[in-house]
C-alpha cells in the first residue's frame, strides 16, 4: 500500500533559524526539528515560465502523526527533495494526524 495513509517515508521537518552575518546581513539556516514517518500524495503539477527558464512545480500532501509546533514557512525533506510547507491541517482538531500542504520546485 502506498500513498498518504501508508506513512512509509522518512521525512525530516525543518524550521528556519535566522541569524546575522558579521556584515549585518540576514542569514537563514535550516534546523531539523523532527524526523517522522509520513505518506505523500501528489495533488497537482504544473510548469511555469520564470526568468526565461521552465520551472516545474508540484503540490503535494504529506500526512504525519500529530506533532505540536509544525507550521507554515517550515519545510520537509524527503531524501534530497525539499518541500515548502504552505498550510498545516489538523483534521477534526483531534490531534491524531497532520496534513501538510507542500510545494516542491523541481
Amino acid at each position: 500500500m502506498t500513498g498518504a495513509g501508508a506513512r512509509d517515508q522518512r521525512i525530516a521537518i525543518q524550521a528556519p533559524q535566522v541569524s546575522r552575518s558579521a556584515m549585518g546581513a540576514e542569514v537563514i539556516t535550516w534546523v531539523t526539528t523532527a524526523t517522522v514517518w509520513g505518506g505523500i500524495t501528489t495533488l497537482s503539477g504544473r510548469e511555469l515560465y520564470t526568468a526565461q527558464q521552465i520551472v516545474a512545480e508540484a503540490t503535494k500532501v504529506i500526512t504525519i502523526a500529530y506533532r505540536r509546533g509544525v507550521r507554515p514557512k517550515m519545510r520537509a525533506l524527503l531524501g534530497a527533495r525539499v518541500l515548502d510547507v504552505l498550510y498545516v491541517e489538523d483534521p477534526g482538531e483531534r490531534h491524531e494526524e497532520l496534513r501538510l500542504l507542500v510545494k516542491e520546485m523541481v
